[in-house]
């Protein structure tokens, strides 16, 4: 679960579509912790040397008014496994947004011209954005527990929280929260709960930067989803008891309304002082 990012950049290119007229027709005891949380539904990011998508094909025909125009195209991108998002602008005032899956690489989109005249149209090609799968995203950057994600899940900071602008050398700038020795509500930052965090259902990543040692508390929470008194839907990232390591938990109930803890460990040192 190490951070991730897009790098987005885009391609334009104009053609102009003739119409014609036909008629009338969170975190207890961690030391300095996590930078930026993102919660992403059914998104897989990566850190990309990004190459640049170049369109290589652009094929609108002329039409009547009211009918059917429709505009296909193609483009290339050097890196295989990106998605991509197609912006077509008609020239009549629309705007149409294609968001592609993994490895496609040519498009179509149809549109109807209620008059006739000269539009140019305007199409561009761009990774798709970083925003986009996001369900939420702390980055702590203003100062405060902000949702940059759009949904507007604004958070509540803990009392005994303090932001630093101790961050991970690859972000180069921003803040992150300091926990020293707090406990309770005090040490945590709460996000309200909303109907889109409650439907993520099989997948979805956690990202997150965190600075922790081993004078941590054993069990720490870093992120946590539910309410571990209620657990039949809760999941959290902890520490993983006394190790450096961390782990993820899914709650779920069994027989007789039995809670059962299903842990995964990473396997990997985490909590070494260091981002």
């Amino acid at each position: 679960m190490a951070w991730n990012e897009w790098r987005q950049t885009a391609v334009r290119q104009t053609a102009v579509r003739q119409v014609r007229r036909r008629g009338r027709k969170a975190t207890d005891k961690t030391r300095q912790w996590r930078r930026q949380l993102r919660l992403e539904a059914l998104e897989d990011r990566r850190l990309l040397a990004n190459s640049v998508p170049a369109i290589t094909s652009l094929q609108i025909l002329p039409t009547l008014e009211n009918e059917v125009a429709t505009l296909s195209g193609a483009f290339a991108d050097g890196d295989g496994g990106d998605q991509h998002r197609v912006c077509v602008q008609w020239g009549d005032g629309t705007s149409q947004i294609l968001d592609l899956a993994t490895g496609e690489r040519t498009f179509t989109a149809q549109h109807t011209y209620l008059q006739d005249g000269g539009f140019p149209v305007s199409v561009s090609v761009s990774d798709r954005p970083l925003t986009l799968g996001l369900v939420g995203l702390w980055n702590f950057d203003d100062a405060a527990a902000t949702d940059a994600s759009g949904f507007g899940q604004n958070g509540t900071v803990g009392s005994s929280l303090t932001f630093d602008a101790d961050v991970p050398s690859t972000l180069g700038s921003g803040q992150s929260l300091t926990a020293v020795g707090t406990v309770g509500t005090a040490g945590i930052v709460q996000i309200p709960n909303a109907g889109h965090l409650e439907t993520m259902r099989d997948q979805l990543t956690v990202a997150f930067w965190v600075k922790a040692d081993t004078t941590t508390a054993a069990w720490s929470r870093i992120v946590r989803k539910g309410s571990e008194g209620s657990a039949a839907r809760t999941w959290l990232v902890d520490r993983y008891g006394s190790s450096t390591e961390t782990n993820v938990r899914v709650d779920t109930v069994g027989a007789g309304g039995v809670n059962n803890q299903n842990i995964a460990v990473t396997g990997v040192t985490v909590l070494d002082g260091t981002w």
